[in-house]
């Protein structure tokens, strides 16, 4: 095979695959020894810099050996750095000098302000200049001015906050060009990104728009569907406080003392319910609707680190911690929700007379720290929503553990993983440490998920607070996913 026809047969793949969305630049020719390899960089491009998405390669009889996934693809955009921190970041003498030389080139110049239609809409107004060309173009109402627009769109894939919306765009375009199965591509992409920000309502577009191109029965079943499904279930109001695990095992005399006390609250999207270093007076159980915790950065800025559903116990930590305490962070609605307001005194209070429910909180508590570690660990970052809850779903429980205590025999497949909330676990080989795990990291994961006999024991190196995995359902999970996520679980060690 030539190189002209491997350059061929990449491009190809790419449209087929990713539509306009990915370009390949460099291509290298690779002996193996199974025979020769022709393997291209593939890149999205974007306002700020060509993004490195990963490599597809043919082998010499024309057979694509290597590919790029949907989950490949939003990691590199989630992962990439903008070129202008990359140089806010060097010297100044470091800079390219023919950057801005070349920043608008190969840009069309006289287009016009207009509004966008379908998917578009889920984008905020904005004066990008890059967003006022891709509306110019549609504002045309032809299929040049829809191909204009795909090749412009990819630019504006670096802002997390209208990834999704930008990919399901770019899905309803390739749909209307007749390219079906691009567009069901970027379709799953932008699921998942909605999903990762709880957004149902740009969820429930993406999925009508893929019905219609799908049909019912193949959206039935597939991953869109699925998530859907499971941020609808999140969201679904709380029938009965009492009903809650904190407060079912409450006698009656407590629950009628409770009730007298609770508040119903209905804030407005994006009102707060609570601000970042005010006093803690009372705690809150979600009833229905949806918020975001918010955290400031010293430089003004502030950033959603995880979504609070119905049926959740939030701020209660600095009520119940002697009172008097801050908040550590923003509550913010992100729809129309409704709350139950506790007085801070009078459940300090029932907790010290009823050990039941101070124990049902704690428990509540250290899941909530477990969560929140989940959505801001760095590497799980990298794994779609689904998986980040499944992966939950194999918590066994939250406990404290004696030093000294074997928690994984050595030459034995786990039948557990555990991550460290306090303290630490050691792996011992031969008697000596082979390695340590501090609090936030994970022990014997890696031998759980792929059932390999352990070299050496795990044992707790001081008293710690430590959160058990099933390993079976490790192993079950790992057994399903796509190979990228298994690398990502298997990294997580």
């Amino acid at each position: 095979m030539m190189q002209r026809e491997a350059q061929a047969l990449i491009g190809q793949y790419l449209r087929e695959h990713f539509g306009r969305l990915l370009q390949f630049r460099e291509i290298a020719k690779i002996r193996r020894a199974a025979g020769i390899l022709w393997r291209a960089e593939v890149v999205c491009l974007s306002s700020d810099g060509e993004i490195p998405v990963g490599r597809v390669s043919v082998d010499d009889s024309g057979h694509v050996v290597e590919s790029i996934s949907t989950d490949q693809l939003i990691a590199g955009l989630r992962d990439f750095v903008p070129v202008s921190l990359e140089e806010a970041l060097l010297p100044e003498e470091a800079a390219n000098p023919l950057a801005e030389e070349l920043a608008d080139f190969g840009l069309d110049d006289d287009l016009g302000d207009s509004e966008d239609e379908g998917l578009g809409f889920l984008l905020e107004d904005t004066s990008d200049e890059t967003r006022r060309r891709v509306d110019a173009h549609l504002e045309e109402g032809t299929p040049e001015g829809r191909r204009a627009a795909l090749q412009l769109l990819p630019r504006l894939l670096t802002a997390p906050e209208t990834r999704a919306a930008v990919i399901a765009e770019m899905a309803e375009l390739e749909a209307d060009l007749g390219n079906e199965k691009v567009a069901l591509g970027y379709l799953e992409a932008s699921c998942r990104e909605f999903a990762d920000r709880s957004n149902l309502e740009g969820l429930e577009r993406v999925a009508a728009l893929a019905l219609q191109l799908m049909g019912e029965d193949a959206f039935e079943a597939s991953p869109m569907n699925t998530l859907l499904a499971q941020i609808k279930s999140r969201i679904a109001p709380v029938d009965d406080f009492f009903a809650l695990d904190y407060f079912r095992d409450l006698d009656e005399p407590r629950r009628e003392l409770l009730r007298r006390s609770l508040r119903r609250l209905r804030l407005a999207p994006g009102e707060d319910l609570v601000r970042e270093g005010e006093e803690a007076l009372h705690a809150y159980v979600i009833e229905s609707g949806q918020f975001s915790v918010i955290l400031e950065a010293p430089d003004g800025s502030s950033r959603a680190v995880r979504c609070i559903f119905p049926g959740e116990l939030v701020g209660e930590a600095a009520v119940l911690d002697d009172g008097g305490g801050r908040r550590t962070a923003t509550i913010r609605a992100d729809r129309v929700s409704t709350v139950w307001e506790l007085d801070g005194p009078g459940l300090r209070s029932m907790l010290a007379e009823d050990p039941s429910l101070a124990n049902g909180i704690e428990k509540a508590r250290d899941l909530r720290r477990v969560h929140s570690f989940f959505s801001m660990h760095e590497t799980m970052g990298q794994l779609d929503v689904q998986v980040r809850d499944e992966l939950l779903s194999c918590i066994r429980s939250i406990g404290r553990h004696s030093a000294g205590e074997v928690l994984i025999p050595e030459q034995t497949v786990p039948e557990r993983a555990f991550l460290v909330a306090q303290g630490a676990v050691d792996c011992l080989v031969g008697g000596e440490v082979a390695r340590h795990y501090p609090p936030d990291a994970f022990a014997g994961l890696r031998d759980s998920i792929m059932a390999l006999a352990t070299e050496g024991r795990f044992v707790v190196a001081e008293d710690s607070t430590l959160v058990e995995l099933d390993g079976l359902k490790l192993r079950a999970l790992a057994a399903d996913a796509p190979p990228a996520v298994v690398a990502v679980l298997e990294r997580l060690e």
